[in-house]
């Protein structure tokens, strides 16, 4: 990496000062774009460099993911359902995305509403979000987690200890 000196600073500053109105602008621009592009280029290689070494020991680990080693997805829990007996409504999206979830969605069961959400435990999002979930829940709910899934089940409802069962048992 080259050492830029003082003196050399000083030279294009004098030099700057020394040139016509026009020219001041332009080499003014230029050593803008030029300190503003040095500036991103040690930001950006401070970030890469430090987001390395972080590597949590829970993803280093090759058990680390054996512990989810099952990747459910939504549509096996409700064509369980389905084979429950359950009447299971439309699909209506739901903002996953805020959960750190990969897919999500509400459906209607019998008539009252529960909420699905599938995360990719395969990276550390997604594991870190279901832990975090499976602590505090979300906005005041519980939910109920199974292997890659979460479960909300809303109001009252009179299946509820039957459509967790049959979420346990995926």
């Amino acid at each position: 990496m080259a050492v830029v000196r003082l003196p050399s600073i000083l030279a294009v500053v004098a030099a700057l000062l020394a040139a016509p109105a026009t020219i001041r602008w332009v080499m003014s621009r230029f050593l803008s774009v030029l300190v503003v592009s040095a500036l991103l280029f040690v930001v950006a290689g401070c970030d890469q460099r430090s987001a390395m070494p972080n590597q949590s020991a829970a993803e280093a680990s090759p058990t680390a993911v054996a512990t989810h080693s099952k990747s459910l997805q939504i549509e096996e829990f409700l064509e369980l359902l389905r084979e429950s007996g359950f009447q299971v409504g439309d699909r209506r999206e739901k903002f996953y995305q805020l959960l750190m979830a990969s897919d999500g969605a509400a459906f209607d069961v019998d008539g009252h509403t529960i909420e699905v959400y599938e995360f990719d435990v395969s990276v550390r999002t997604g594991r870190d979000a279901l832990e975090r979930l499976k602590e505090d829940g979300f906005m005041g709910r519980s939910m109920q987690i199974h292997e890659n899934l979460a479960l909300v089940v809303h109001g009252e409802n009179p299946a509820e200890d039957r459509i967790q069962q049959l979420f346990e048992s995926l």
